[in-house]
């Protein structure tokens, strides 16, 4: 009852290229017809008169193609979710509220992308209160762990040493063999 143009909008209210591939049959005529279809949702153009084996490749080639585009879909949405776990994770080993009994202390962490390479902060020992800002080279995954690596182990020869030359002199050692010729580093103001 409706023509090809009209199928193929009705189609694609219900389902997405990626998941079901429209492939034109037509008689060689119209272009703009032809652009339409396109435009509305076709994903493929055969020309009449066809050839069997060229429909049944050009099927097979739009099936694998929508395929791969749901993986990749799939996983777009699993590394989304993985983000946001590892930006929880993040804000997580900063600190949330520092407490020190001779400074008023309050902290923001906003982050530019799901997660980054940003990274304070701030500790009271033995009368001297520590306080560090620091920033990884890129953003994402690799600057993100980066980040978790530099924190802890600042922090932790934070506990061991007051002199932040020894401590900023250990971990920069420490992260340069973590990070070799990578490219990857740490600005730190401390």
């Amino acid at each position: 009852v409706m023509d090809g143009i009209s199928a193929i909008r009705t189609i694609r209210q219900s389902y997405d290229s990626a998941i079901l591939p429209i492939l034109v049959l037509s008689a060689v005529g119209d272009k703009k017809k032809l652009v339409e279809a396109f435009s509305t949702g076709a994903n493929d153009y055969i020309p009449k008169p066809f050839h069997k084996s060229e429909l049944l490749a050009r099927i097979e080639v739009n099936l694998k193609v929508s395929a791969l585009t749901q993986d990749l879909d799939r996983r777009n949405r699993h590394l989304v979710e993985e983000k946001k776990l590892a930006r929880r994770i993040q804000e997580g080993i900063l600190p949330i509220q520092p407490q020190l009994p001779s400074l008023e202390t309050a902290a923001l962490y906003r982050a530019s992308d799901e997660i980054g390479g940003d990274y304070f902060d701030i500790w009271d020992k033995e009368k001297t209160v520590h306080i560090m800002i620091g920033d990884v080279s890129g953003h994402g995954t690799g600057s993100a762990l980066l980040m978790a690596a530099c924190k802890g182990i600042l922090h932790t020869l934070g506990q061991s040493s007051d002199s932040p030359r020894e401590i900023v002199e250990k971990a920069n050692a420490m992260v340069f063999e973590m990070t070799g010729n990578s490219g990857m580093f740490s600005t730190l103001v401390y």
